[in-house]
């Protein structure tokens, strides 16, 4: 299997680099790179991977809000599901780095969103962590256990999912203050149903539930 790239006005390939298994959803275009995650590792990657350890964040707190539908936690028979984050240069193709990770249990669909130097390590449904690259070299800068329903968006400095916001890149919770209180608490939201996922501009999020957040 390979990547191609073709030239936009002649069609003309571009460059060809040859890959693993690779999701289509996992692609991400920024910073002049192509990101993308490959499903079946070398192995020595695997091995790489079940020994790394990445710096761990604070788990968040369970949202006090009902969700549309629950995290997803596989059985511990489940077999760990070890992937590999690849950047190449968009330009010639050539293999920038590769980071294999640990990703077992992090949610359904695992996807890249990219923004502002980083690639965030996600999942596409009922997920449960986050994990966090640097986009020059791979380096983990931060990961955490949080919940989240569908695949996040990033606006500015802030991952934006549902229910939670965090900042890029220290992962801390988004706060806001409680209109009531005064006080600082999380930034929370949900929906009542829905299986889309969410699009964003500057100050508004659109999702499917009949609402505007």
């Amino acid at each position: 299997q390979f990547l191609f790239c073709l030239d936009a006005a002649s069609e003309k390939p571009l460059w060809r680099n040859g890959v693993g298994e690779v999701r289509n959803a996992s692609l991400a275009l920024a910073h002049g790179q192509l990101f993308f995650l490959e499903s079946q590792p070398r192995s020595e990657e695997r091995q790489a991977a079940e020994v790394a350890v990445l710096p761990m964040l604070p788990a968040d707190p369970k949202p006090n809000v009902p969700l549309p539908s629950q995290p997803y936690y596989p059985s511990s028979k489940t077999a760990a599901d070890i992937r590999t984050v690849v950047a190449l240069d968009a330009a010639t193709g050539e293999t920038l780095w590769r980071r294999p990770l640990d990703l077992t249990g992090m949610g359904k669909g695992l996807t890249l969103c990219v923004s502002q130097g980083i690639v965030l390590v996600a999942a596409n449904l009922d997920a449960t962590r986050f994990v966090a690259l640097a986009a020059e070299d791979g380096t983990p800068i931060w990961t955490k256990r949080t919940f989240y329903f569908r695949r996040p968006v990033i606006i500015g400095d802030t991952i934006y999912t549902l229910p939670y916001g965090h900042h890029l890149k220290t992962g801390a919770l988004k706060m806001r203050t409680n209109p009531v209180t005064g006080t600082l608490t999380p930034f929370v939201w949900t929906k009542a149903y829905g299986c889309g996922g969410m699009s964003a501009s500057s100050h508004t999020l659109f999702f499917r539930s009949g609402s505007l957040a």
